[in-house]
């Protein structure tokens, strides 16, 4: 199977570049390149401002002769159709499932570390992710701030903290959930003996995360976003 050329090293040739270099019935374009570009004008019906028919212009590929709107060329190659010269867009090539297929482990840690970057610009934090590979929310606390940043109430910080820490947890326990526990024992808990306790501190952490959602939002004051109930904040000074 031959590898597919990246469609950003093609050339790229569409109707709306062709149209205005041809007239009117017009059966065949000389390129830059020299490539003679045939044309061919199908009747359209149904067109707006007058009874007479349209006329709408498509490519003939070079390559193998069908129809169509969108031509490209890979380097050092002829031009053609997605059918004979097929290319990979950057779509394609970006992390995600397959038809029956479960996401790819990078898909989803690439989205926990994204998260992390946002709580971590929220908190005004100077550098990150933090010199220790153990820490907890009450060191991420203690880390200098960011000359310049935004302000941040005590329980909003707090909260900011508190879901860094459940995307640590997360992000340690998706390539192997043992090592969830290892990062739960060095960094000052007690360790979980059993597979129960593992379910429980995995529900805990989802817990987290559901709580300090408000935390990432806009405020109140902001007419963009409607106004965030306290309820969450509330909920949190149990656990904090």
């Amino acid at each position: 199977m031959t590898k597919r050329p990246r469609s950003e090293d093609c050339q790229r040739l569409t109707l709306a570049t062709v149209l205005p270099l041809v007239q009117p019935g017009a059966e065949a374009l000389t390129l830059a390149d020299g490539t003679v570009l045939a044309l061919r004008w199908g009747p359209v019906r149904g067109c707006y401002g007058g009874d007479r028919d349209g006329r709408a212009l498509l490519l003939i590929c070079p390559s193998c002769g069908r129809r169509a709107r969108v031509l490209h060329r890979p380097p050092a190659k002829a031009w053609g159709c997605w059918s004979c010269t097929p290319v990979s867009r950057r779509s394609h090539r970006r992390p995600g499932a397959r038809a029956g297929q479960p996401k790819p482990r990078s898909w989803r840690r690439q989205q926990i570390v994204a998260e992390q970057r946002l709580c971590a610009d929220l908190l005004g934090l100077a550098s990150w992710p933090p010199r220790a590979l153990l820490w907890t929310p009450s060191d991420l606390l203690a880390l200098p701030r960011r000359p310049g940043s935004r302000r941040v109430c005590r329980m909003r910080a707090s909260c900011l903290a508190l879901r860094l820490f459940a995307l640590e947890m997360c992000r340690w326990a998706l390539p192997l959930p043992c090592l969830l526990s290892r990062y739960i024992e060095r960094s000052g808990y007690a360790p979980l003996q059993t597979a129960s306790e593992t379910q429980l501190l995995q529900a805990d952490t989802a817990m987290w995360l559901r709580a300090t959602e408000w935390a990432v939002r806009r405020p109140s004051r902001d007419r963009r976003c409607p106004v965030v109930p306290r309820t969450a904040a509330d909920h949190l000074r149990g656990l904090l």
